[in-house]
């Protein structure tokens, strides 16, 4: 009996593909491969919430870059992230988290579930337009140059790997903060070195904005829910009390009928 296969196996799809890459080598036409980048869109954050920063008591630099990550197409896997800076090539991902409700980062807090450090070696995007986010939280191992003082903006290099052995590059805008302060802490656009438009709201930001909409939303329509039950309330109370007095001033007037008609 024969039978249909759909999905090829991880060890398949990298044979199938490696032997793409030999015959268009020898110039058969095998369509575009698009073998060194992975089919993936990826947004950063901006630099309102992107961070870079050193504390009081350390001598190197930490960084916290948001991520929103869309599959082009099925089946991928992101197996690695590497980010650089211009005066630091050798930063590491944090890689020891507490199972507490809100992780600690060297002055700053996150909560575990929106981390994608720990998901990153195989990290799966199983249909076309899936969508992953989250921060990358990464130390450096040398300290924010002196020439980038509090408040300014750098950037970074953001390098996805996948299991293909495919990368993708993208760079991310940091503010620089010299303090253990909340990134939630850092200037309002348009002031400062902010100066010009406000950036354009990050995913995160856009996803908090809807969310508190609908709660605002929900609060509203409870709200008139509220006053159109006490509104009906009332003019139920109305009504009995109405009907109440009516059936209260026939009784009277059939008592003085009978008191009448036995006199």
């Amino acid at each position: 009996m024969l039978t249909t296969k759909h999905r090829l196996s991880r060890t398949e799809q990298i044979e199938d593909f490696e032997t793409l890459r030999e015959l268009k080598a020898e110039g058969v036409d095998v369509g575009d491969l698009d073998d060194d980048t992975i089919p993936i869109d990826i947004q950063v954050g901006s630099s309102i919430e992107n961070t870079v920063w050193q504390t009081h008591k350390s001598s190197v630099a930490r960084y916290a870059c948001y991520v929103h990550l869309t599959a082009v197409t099925t089946n991928l896997a992101i197996s690695d992230c590497k980010i650089t800076s211009e005066f630091d090539q050798d930063i590491f991902l944090q890689t020891d988290f507490s199972k507490k409700l809100v992780f600690e980062f060297h002055g700053h807090h996150f909560h575990p579930s929106t981390i994608l450090n720990q998901r990153l070696d195989g990290l799966r995007f199983n249909y076309r337009g899936q969508v992953i986010e989250g921060w990358l939280l990464g130390s450096g191992i040398r300290p924010i140059p002196q020439e980038l003082p509090d408040k300014r903006f750098t950037w970074v290099q953001l390098t996805f790997s996948d299991s293909l052995g495919r990368t993708l590059q993208t760079k991310a805008p940091l503010s620089v903060l010299r303090s253990t302060r909340s990134p939630k802490a850092i200037a309002k656009p348009g002031k400062g070195l902010c100066a010009g438009p406000p950036p354009e709201p990050s995913p995160a930001e856009r996803s908090l904005i809807a969310y508190r909409q609908i709660l605002e939303e929900n609060k509203r329509m409870k709200a008139t829910e509220a006053e159109d039950r006490a509104r009906i309330y009332r003019f139920v109370a109305e009504q009995q009390k109405a009907c109440l007095q009516q059936s209260q001033a026939l009784e009277k007037a059939n008592l003085a009928d009978s008191k009448e008609g036995i006199g």
